[in-house]
């Protein structure tokens, strides 16, 4: 359960930081909450025009290594809409205030550290929507270990 409870963990966190960004919806004249989704996207999510700002917080792998630890793979997608020509910058500027709340706060519920992140924007963008992904690394904080017992 470890690394659903860092998606969980990491999607309120996420949560938090973009609450302070209001983007469009597709209408572009309302402006709304950014929303944050775990794992999969909802099979309704299609049938509704306005599914955008959204982050999707998903769960790639996880590694174990019994001398360096474990590590958890996440990524992130977020997906805006504008019909401005620079419309892709809403993109950026969600990716930015996320981005710089992981760098300032590495750690996420006292459990999990950031070890790396890789942020990209995939190469064909489906204007109006703009999509930007990101794959997140952290180190899981394990017990302690001692001869023949775990703390």
């Amino acid at each position: 359960m470890t690394p659903a409870r860092l998606v969980s963990e990491l999607a309120r966190r996420i949560k938090e930081v973009a609450a302070q960004v209001r983007l469009p919806l597709e209408d572009d004249e309302h402006l709304v909450e950014v929303e944050v989704l775990e794992n999969y996207l909802p099979e309704d999510l299609f049938e509704n025009t306005s599914y955008v700002p959204f982050v999707l917080v998903e769960f790639l792998e996880v590694s174990d290594d019994l001398k360096e630890g474990s590590t958890a793979h996440i990524g992130l997608t977020i997906g805006t809409y504008s019909e401005e020509e620079d419309g892709w910058l809403r993109a950026f500027h969600l990716m930015q205030v996320i981005r710089q709340d992981l760098l300032e706060r590495r750690v996420i519920a006292k459990r999990f550290r950031l070890e790396s992140a890789r942020w990209q924007a995939p190469d064909t963008q489906p204007a109006p929507f703009y999509y930007l992904v990101a794959e997140l690394t952290f180190n899981i904080f394990q017990p302690l270990e001692q001869i023949g017992q775990v703390c």
